[in-house]
């Protein structure tokens, strides 16, 4: 045989066998990709997937979606509820797809996809906003352990509207799920976020702006025995401005610098446990720089079982929940109904467990001085939620007012602009002081309060019906009868 004709015999069966492998191929990526479908929409979420049209080549196949929209917190005039958006991909089948082979990428995987949005109904308006640039697109490469790792690219965004005008900047979301979505990792950034609207109730006839810069969030999660998402995540926004118009009708600036936030949930063979970190590098209002603030939220000994139950209870009434808090009028005094039972039976269903809760510390800094609050409670069964001294097993609370740290923010409170003019630095001192010295006066003559150093301090703790204030036992009554009561 010549050399010729078996080199051509090699290429036949050589493009035989990768066909063959491929066709295969697209039948487990269309399964997988129903799977993870069925799966995604089990999650609470802001709507439902479903496959419109699935057509399945030998090398490549062609899906197309539809997403529901059941409710966003921010939807911008966007997307409104009961929107359908619709989605197409492109899937090449591997083991080597053409576009991973362009870009020197050369391990095999089951797949990779690149979805985008259609340009029709609802998602006509996202389009505009993109400058009729794709405002989505999704690349991901599926691999044979059903791995998935993703990336989410977004277009620059803004939008004009009577009471509302926004601009972003291109956004990216990239990281990995399993094929059981019990494991997801991402990290996301985006640059600059802009909101003009009346954000206030204040009447102004100019509106308030709101920008943040340089957004970053990550995560690395794992789904827990109690159907919580175990592990770490973090968010933080470097720059947060917002100008609006005072009650007053004069000009305010207020700027938050090195926002972040980060949470921690762990679970063992019978509880789950956690916290919430928050900082702030520093607070400036109308560039006076009023200190920087961190508080650490913990929680523990929430029973396993309990929370596995309230999770489930949530994803039964997710749908109506959302709908209800983003159709509530807003109130401080009184939660939408339905958010309000869910949390009444949450609570109810972890008492048993005697679960604890803490702020500690919560500590606000300025000039080298500090402030601190420190919270700790553990919880018990009771048969009326409304009665605190019921509810609550034991309690450890220290107030550490600090006099240079006070005296040094009423001076630079003292020194911002008002309808008076900006006071002088020796008149803010003078001010502050007398201020504090006042203040100093009453929390002493009130008794819960003593004098420590340079500190204002109150330790109070309960445990058993048995109460202390600042070391002194005391009967919870007379605790009780110094405190104001509402007329």
């Amino acid at each position: 045989m010549k050399k010729t004709a078996v080199v051509a015999a090699i290429v036949v069966i050589g493009a035989a066998a990768w066909g063959g492998t491929s066709w295969y191929t697209g039948q487990r990526v269309e399964q997988s990709i129903r799977e993870q479908v069925q799966l995604l929409n089990a999650q609470p979420s802001f709507g439902t997937v479903q496959i419109s049209s699935y057509e399945r080549g030998v090398f490549s196949s062609t899906a197309r979606y539809e997403l529901t929209v059941d409710n966003l917190p921010l939807s911008l005039g966007l997307v409104q509820r009961g929107d359908k958006i619709a989605f197409v991909s492109k899937i090449e089948h591997g083991p080597f797809p053409w576009s991973r082979l362009l870009g020197a990428r050369f391990a095999p995987v089951l797949a990779a996809t690149h979805s985008q949005l259609e340009n029709s109904g609802p998602a006509s308006a996202w389009f505009a906003a993109a400058g009729n640039a794709q405002p989505v697109q999704e690349r991901s490469d599926i691999h044979y352990d059903g791995n998935v790792d993703f990336t989410l690219q977004f277009a620059p965004l803004s939008v004009n509207q009577p009471e509302l005008a926004f601009e972003s900047s291109a956004g990216e979301l990239a990281g990995r799920v399993s094929n059981d979505l019990s494991v997801v990792s991402f990290t996301g950034k985006l640059d600059t976020m802009r909101v003009k609207s009346h954000l206030s109730d204040a009447a102004s006839p100019e509106p308030d702006s709101l920008t943040m810069q340089d957004i970053a969030f990550q995560a690395d999660y794992r789904l827990g025995q109690f159907d919580i998402y175990l592990g770490e995540g973090k968010a933080s926004i470097h720059k947060l401005s917002l100008d609006a118009v005072g009650e007053e009708g004069r000009p305010l600036n207020i700027v938050l610098n090195d926002y972040v936030i980060t949470s921690h949930v762990s679970e063992d063979a019978t509880h789950v446990s956690g916290n919430l970190e928050y900082g702030l590098g520093s607070v400036l209002i109308d560039n006076i720089n009023l200190g920087s603030l961190q508080a650490l939220l913990r929680f523990g000994h929430l029973d396993g079982q309990a929370v596995k139950g309230i999770m489930a209870r949530y994803r039964e009434i997710q749908p109506q929940l959302m709908a209800e808090v983003g159709s509530h009028p807003g109130s401080a005094e009184e939660l939408p109904p339905l958010l309000d039972e869910f949390l009444d039976e949450s609570l109810e269903a972890l008492l048993p467990g005697q679960p604890k809760f803490g702020l500690d510390p919560l500590r606000w800094t300025l000039a080298g001085a500090e402030s601190s609050l420190r919270l700790n409670a553990a919880l018990q069964p009771t048969d009326d939620l409304d009665d605190l001294f019921e509810t609550v097993s034991s309690l450890d609370a220290a107030l550490v007012v600090s006099q240079p740290m006070v005296i040094e923010l009423l001076k630079r409170l003292a020194q911002m602009p008002g309808p008076d003019g900006e006071a002088t630095p020796e008149q803010a001192e003078s001010a502050a002081r007398l201020s504090f010295g006042l203040f100093k006066q009453m929390a002493l003559a009130t008794g819960y309060v003593i004098a420590e150093n340079d500190n204002l301090v109150a330790r109070l703790s309960y445990a058993d019906g048995v109460v202390k204030l600042n070391g002194q036992q005391m009967p919870l009554k007379e605790l009780l009868s110094g405190l104001p009561t509402q007329p």
